[in-house]
């Protein structure tokens, strides 16, 4: 599992455990998995 937490400036929205996250990138869009390798977006 991956621990997620998403926050702004004005609060906190999201903090939880996922078994995975999926995101818009230029190019299309990715999964990151438990123990993906590290990723600089």
């Amino acid at each position: 599992m991956l621990h997620l937490k998403i926050v702004t400036p004005e609060k906190l929205l999201v903090d939880e455990e996922v078994s995975q996250v999926n995101a818009p990138t230029e190019q299309g869009e990715i999964g990151i998995l438990p123990n993906h390798t590290n990723l600089m977006a």
